[in-house]
């Protein structure tokens, strides 16, 4: 999920808003459903002049973090779920089994951040993944990572943060 200050920052730059929409149109485009590649046709559009309302960004963002892409959770090979899953898929539902054929057949080791969720659904109902692993439905998936501090006495190695 977007932070206020990027939901604002994004807000009132233009430019930025069609850059999100034009790289999401270029790379997603056939992934995209009708409404989203209306609505980021919209957002790219050059006529547009007026700042976007809150929610127009918070939706923008949430498409864009909808499309990001991750390999691993908690330490776990999303590719090795996966594949895990689609061997036993037969044990699946039918739309669950499903869903893991169609993200099996694209042979990605990376899985679309809102498939997570029901991957690890899919894998917790056949046994691969215990119960706390499976997705906080809040929970972000794009994250920095935080950068340590290098000594300045040396430039060798981390400092040691307070109480350490």
């Amino acid at each position: 999920m977007a932070s206020e200050q990027e939901l604002h920052r994004v807000a009132r730059d233009l430019v930025q808003v069609r850059i999100i929409a034009g790289s999401l149109l270029r790379a997603y485009a056939p992934l995209l459903t009708d409404w989203e590649a209306d609505f980021l046709e919209d957002m790219n559009s050059k006529t547009r002049v007026e700042p976007l309302s809150y929610r127009q960004v918070e939706k923008l963002l949430q498409i864009r973090d909808s499309y990001h892409v991750v390999s691993t959770y908690r330490g776990l090979s999303l590719s090795r779920i996966l594949k895990q899953c689609y061997e036993a898929r037969l044990d699946l539902s039918e739309s669950d089994e499903e869903f893991v054929v169609n993200l099996h057949m694209r042979q990605a080791d990376s899985v679309r951040s809102r498939d997570v969720p029901r991957l690890l659904r899919c894998a917790h109902s056949l046994g691969l993944v215990e119960d706390h692993t499976l997705v906080d439905s809040k929970q972000s998936f794009i994250t920095e990572q935080p950068q340590q501090r290098r000594d300045p006495a040396d430039g060798r190695g981390p400092v040691a943060g307070p109480g350490a």
